[in-house]
């Protein structure tokens, strides 16, 4: 499968982000999407995470794409960068999906 169908949006929930990763809720399953950069090319893998009987995640790997950093899908209510201090809460989801969404990660 080539990205993720998401059938509502609006149960999109932001759960932990880092420089390198955001893990999300949405359709009540987990994600997680991780950046790496290989040979000075940046790109994002994004995971469905499953939580086995003892606590533990397990990634599964849904969809790569080149892409220019996690910073990119991430940005404010005003389209501002998003900074380490900025709420979860904050970061627009709208922005997140439609980026996703144009590098064939989700589909809406």
């Amino acid at each position: 499968m080539n990205g993720i169908a998401i059938k509502d949006p609006s149960t999109l929930r932001f759960v932990k982000r880092s420089r390198w990763s955001v893990k999300f809720e949405v359709d009540g399953k987990r994600y997680m999407l991780h950046e790496s950069t290989e040979d000075c090319e940046t790109s994002v893998t994004l995971y469905r995470l499953y939580q086995d009987r003892s606590g533990r995640f397990d990634l599964d790997g849904i969809a790569s794409a080149r892409f220019d950093g996690i910073g990119v899908a991430l940005r404010g209510a005003g389209m501002s960068e998003v900074s380490d201090a900025t709420p979860l809460s904050q970061i627009s989801k709208a922005w997140f999906l439609a980026t996703l969404h144009a590098k064939g990660l989700v589909k809406l």
